[in-house]
This record gives C-alpha cells, structure tokens and sequence, in this order.
C-alpha cells in the first residue's frame, strides 16, 4: 500500500513538473512573439516610417493574451503600459490607454512607474478634452508623490488645462 501511495505521489510530482516546464515554455514563446512585434515597431519609427495599424493591434493583442495568462509576472506590468502607449500614441484611442494607465496604478502597486500612470492618465484626460478629471488626476498625482520629478510637469499642466482662450493665444504667441 505504501508503494502504492509513494509511487502515486511520485507521478503526481512528475506530471506538475511537465507541466511547469509547458507553462514556461508558453510563457517563452509568447514573450518571443512579443519581442518580434516591438522589433518590427521599432524598425519602422528607426526607419521614419509610422508602423501599421495592423502591426500596432498585433502588438496590443499580443501583450493582452501575455497578461491574460501570466497576470503575476514582472513583465505584466510593463506590457500594460506599452500596450497604453500604444493605445495612447499610435492608435489614437486615448479611452482604452487612460483605463489601462489606471489599471496599471491599481493592480501594480510594487510596478516601478507605478506613479508616473496618474500622470500619462491625467494627460490622456486631458487629450480627450475631459478636463475636469485630468486636473483631478493631475492633483492626486502630485499629492500621492510630491517629491516626484514629474510634479511640475503636472502643476503647469494643470495650468495650461485652466487657461481660458485669451491666455491660451498670449501663450503660443
């Protein structure tokens, strides 16, 4: 009986071992996949070229399926924020990156630009002509990390959120 149980367990290890071992494996690859999507973004921004809207939803998609499947990795958090930048820069879809920036700040809370997500979010508020919730952002930024070398970009920010339109053409005069 008892070999019975010890070779029982003894399976039971080896099959959870192949199983990690597969699960690494996908992770591997899906990590390959996505460096051969930044690859071809990068070649094409080095080249002067703007890189596709297919490449761009490619790369997104990739990095959604990584985070789907691998929530707890380290590089989770990063790949949010590229898929935001992403989002925010070339797909010109500044809703979908200022809830990914926030979701970055709430599911993240060790990721190291953790702090810097209320400020992109602030600023894709802002694009997005929501102006009362940018400087709302904007102000939690600064609060939740005064000494942050971003915070004068956020106070003059919200500065220019505030200008009426006289100052605004004294400004870019």
């Amino acid at each position: 009986m008892r070999t019975i149980i010890f070779l029982l367990t003894f399976l039971s290890i080896i099959a959870c071992s192949k199983e990690k071992e597969a699960e690494l494996s996908i992770r591997d690859k899906h990590v390959l996949k996505i460096d051969s999507f930044e690859t071809e973004i990068r070649t094409s921004i080095e080249s002067a070229e703007n890189p596709s809207i297919q490449l761009a939803l490619g790369t997104v998609k990739e990095y959604e399926i990584f985070t789907y499947k691998f929530p707890d990795d380290s590089l989770t958090p990063s790949y949010l924020f590229k898929s935001a930048q992403i989002f925010d820069g070339m797909l010109n879809d500044k809703a979908k990156a200022a809830r990914l920036y926030q979701r970055i700040y709430d599911e993240y809370p060790k990721y190291k630009n953790r702090a810097m997500m209320l400020f992109y979010q602030g600023n894709a508020l802002h694009d997005m002509g929501d102006t009362l919730n940018a400087i709302n952002q904007l102000k939690l930024f600064i609060a939740k990390h005064p000494d942050h070398e971003f915070r004068d970009d956020a106070e003059n920010l919200i500065k220019f959120i505030q200008m009426d339109e006289e100052e605004l053409e004294k400004f870019f005069k």
